[in-house]
Order: C-alpha cells, then sequence, then structure tokens
C-alpha cells in the first residue's frame, strides 16, 4: 500500500475531529478580542498600536502552544482511543509508516493553524490602522523563528503522545509540561546556582548558563523579538533543533519497538 494512500486516510480522519475547529475558533475569538483590546488602548491614550508587535505575540494571545498540545494529543492517541491500529496495519502499514504519516498530517495542521494566526493578526492589525513597525526583513526573520520553534514544540507535544498513548493521560502530560515546564527549569537554575557556589565557590555572577533558556515555550517567547545577538539567534535554532531531533527519533524509536513486541 503506498504511503500517499495513508496520508489521504489520515486527513480524512481530520475531518471528524471537533478539537480542530475548536482551536481555530478560540484562536480566532482569541485575537480578535485581543484587537479589541488594544484599539480600546490606543484610542485612550491617543496612540496607535505596532502592527509587527501585535503579529508577533499573535502566537502566544491566540493561545496557540496550548490549543496545538490539546490538537496534537487528541489527533496522536485517536488509534488507541479507537483502537483503529490494528485495523490500518491489517491494510500492510508499518509502524513506522503510520507514525510519519501522522507526523506529517501533524506538521500539515499546526503550520496551516500558525499561518492563520498569524495571517489573521496581521488583517486585525492593517484594519485597525496598526502603525507599521519594523523592517519587514526583521518581521519575517522573528516569524521564521518563532515558526521553527512551534515545529519543534510539536514534536515535543506529539512525543509524550506518542509515549503515554491514553488520550487522558497524554492531555495531562502536555498540559503539566505546558504549565509547570518553565518552573522546572528555573528550580534546575536553583540547585545548580546553589551547587556552584556552595560546593566549588563559584561567584553567582559567573554562572551564566541558564537552563530556562533552553525550555522550548521560553525559546518560542524569546523568539517573539525583533532584535537578536547571533548567540540569541543560535541559541534558538539550536534549542529547538534539540528538541526537534530528539523526540522525532525518540517517537519512532517508542514505534518501532512497539512493532516488535
Amino acid at each position: 500500500m503506498s504511503f500517499g494512500k495513508l496520508l489521504k486516510f489520515e486527513f480524512r480522519r481530520l475531518l471528524n475531529l471537533k478539537i480542530v475547529y475548536v482551536m481555530f475558533g478560540v484562536s480566532l475569538l482569541s485575537l480578535f478580542l485581543a484587537w479589541r483590546t488594544a484599539c480600546s488602548i490606543g484610542d485612550y491614550s491617543n496612540t496607535k498600536y505596532v502592527l509587527s508587535e501585535f503579529v508577533l505575540a499573535a502566537v502566544n494571545s491566540s493561545f496557540l502552544p496550548l490549543l496545538a498540545a490539546l490538537f496534537i494529543t487528541v489527533y496522536n492517541c485517536q488509534d488507541t482511543t479507537e483502537d483503529t491500529l490494528k485495523t490500518i496495519r491489517a491494510k500492510g502499514y508499518s509502524s513506522g509508516k503510520i507514525y510519519f504519516a501522522q507526523l506529517a498530517v501533524t506538521y500539515a495542521v499546526v503550520l496551516a493553524y500558525f499561518i492563520f494566526v498569524v495571517g489573521f493578526s496581521a488583517l486585525l492589525g492593517l484594519a485597525g490602522g496598526f502603525e507599521k513597525g519594523v523592517k519587514t526583513g526583521e518581521l519575517f526573520r522573528s516569524l521564521a523563528l518563532q515558526l521553527y520553534c512551534v515545529l519543534a514544540l510539536t514534536a515535543f507535544y506529539t512525543f509524550f503522545a506518542t509515549l503515554v498513548k491514553k488520550t487522558g493521560g497524554a492531555i495531562a502530560v502536555n498540559i503539566v509540561f505546558y504549565a509547570m515546564g518553565a518552573v522546572a527549569f528555573l528550580l534546575l537554575d536553583i540547585i545548580v546556582l546553589k551547587i556552584a557556589t556552595d560546593w566549588f565557590g563559584i561567584e553567582s555572577k559567573n554562572v551564566t548558563f541558564k537552563f530556562i533558556n533552553y525550555w522550548i515555550l521560553q525559546i518560542l517567547s524569546d523568539a517573539a523579538a525583533f532584535t537578536f545577538s547571533g548567540a540569541e539567534i543560535t541559541r534558538i535554532i539550536v534549542g529547538a533543533s534539540i528538541y526537534f531531533a530528539a523526540c522525532v527519533g525518540g517517537g519512532y524509536a517508542l514505534t518501532a519497538k512497539r512493532e516488535v513486541k
């Protein structure tokens, strides 16, 4: 059986997933409310909101990271929920092919979602008469970094959906990471700083490495800027690449191991 037919099958299954429509609908509403708030503040202070700032902030103001986590989890766990994996494999597809087909569909939806959020926020900003702000080249550079981080975040959520398998448990795990991941990385930084200063006598100002700077949601947040140093761009790209490679590879390893069993 061809990989193309498997992709078509997976895309057809999307039409029955209510979370896809909820994801786009909630983002549309939240962006509209953010736009109305920005317009009201501008009218009150007699200033105009900056279009480029509004567009770059759209990823967070649309709740994209949270809603994407819900979609990715529900979609990638539906084979377990509906017990359809055996049926698909009976048609001659390996677990590896199924994994990459679902990953491709997941990325296609998230990419379309990102374009929708950015495009709709830009249209709202233009309709509100927002000031242009930074140069177009700088804006597209920041959007490209944001998109790369969103794709890395997609791999992260997909890995844990693949690991847990059950929809409820996977949603809980991904939501905990979304809500508490930064706290865990900050605690790790505190522990490392304590060890460096108390055990090794290193001055705190000389402990420059911060784990929080490599938490995927922090990297995504840092990408929503206009000016970057070379080191900052490198950190964002390298950090996102680590999540991408580790989670895609880890997800495939899990499916391959289960197929052997």
